[in-house]
Formats: C-alpha cells, sequence, structure tokens
C-alpha cells in the first residue's frame, strides 16, 4: 500500500510514481494528510488498476514521473 503525504491541492488528484503503476496490478493508496484539527479529508483507502492509471496525465516532481490521478477516479475500499 502507498501512503500519500499530501495530495495535488490544485488538481483534487494523488501523485503516483510510474514505477509503482509498472510494477503492480493494483494500486492502493491512503492519505496521511491531517489538518491541525486532527481530521483527515480522505480518511479512506484508494484502490485502482495499474492500467487504468497508466492513462492519466504525467509530471516530473524531483525527478520522479508521476501519474497525476484525481481521487474521485478511485474506488473507495473502507475507512481507515
Amino acid at each position: 500500500m502507498l501512503t500519500i503525504r499530501e495530495p495535488f491541492w490544485k488538481k483534487n488528484a494523488f501523485g503516483i510514481s510510474e514505477y509503482e503503476i509498472i510494477h503492480n496490478d493494483t494500486i492502493l493508496v491512503e492519505c496521511s494528510y491531517s489538518t491541525l484539527d486532527g481530521t483527515r479529508p480522505y480518511p479512506h483507502k484508494y484502490m485502482m488498476s495499474s492500467k487504468k492509471a497508466a492513462g492519466y496525465e504525467t509530471m516530473m516532481v524531483k525527478g520522479v514521473k508521476l501519474h497525476i490521478i484525481p481521487i474521485n477516479e478511485f474506488e473507495v475500499v473502507y475507512n481507515a
């Protein structure tokens, strides 16, 4: 399972590395970001097939190729 520290707020998306997409059949993600009062805006675990994830736009961030995937495109698995 991947843990995302913070989403791309302007795009309301998670950045998933090309490496993770190539080396896994399914992407399982959780976001550890929490507000000052301890609330987690994205408290669920999210799932998507790697095949589907590979089709999203990419961006280079600190030398890592990320697929920028809107959070609402993921399937919610369960509460964290």
